[in-house]
């Protein structure tokens, strides 16, 4: 059974094989204009590099590459190969209540030996990068393994 939160979605039970899914703005119901605005942006620089005034410094298109013209080819390359800078975080509460996902040690409710450190357990996305925050996470993950194993 699978349930819907939010843009991503999570398996009701906990299984290895079942990795959640999550939506991003090519697989959203209401994503034309996004798709399209995509496949656009790739015609634009096609257009822009293509000008004459680019001729001294343009070399040949490495991707999508020459093949790919229309905007089927086009949308199938851009979800082939498109990242998203998203930085997902506060997927698993950190907390001694029934929501959460690991106690302040970072130990999983209910799973022995094993801890979550990384940026799923910060309460929400914070304002700056998030790279900082999860080596502080991590380091602070390491130090109470430590300590358990001591």
């Amino acid at each position: 059974r699978v349930v819907r939160r939010k843009k991503t979605l999570h398996y009701s039970q906990f299984c290895i094989e079942r990795i959640p899914l999550c939506f991003c703005l090519l697989a959203r119901r209401n994503a034309c204009v996004d798709r399209q605005v995509l496949i656009d942006g790739v015609k634009w620089t096609r257009r822009i590099l293509g000008a004459p005034s680019m001729d001294a410094i343009r070399g040949a298109e490495l991707a999508p590459g020459d093949a790919v013209q229309s905007d089927d080819e086009i949308l199938d390359w851009i979800r082939a190969t498109a990242q998203t800078a998203y930085h997902p975080v506060a997927t698993c509460k950190m907390g001694i209540d029934p929501m959460a996902v690991v106690d302040p040690r970072l130990k999983v409710h209910g799973l022995a030996g094993l801890r979550i450190a990384d940026g799923s357990i910060m309460p929400t996305l914070m304002s700056g990068n998030t790279n900082a925050a999860c080596i502080m996470i991590g380091e602070k993950a390491s130090e109470m393994i430590l300590e358990d194993a001591a």
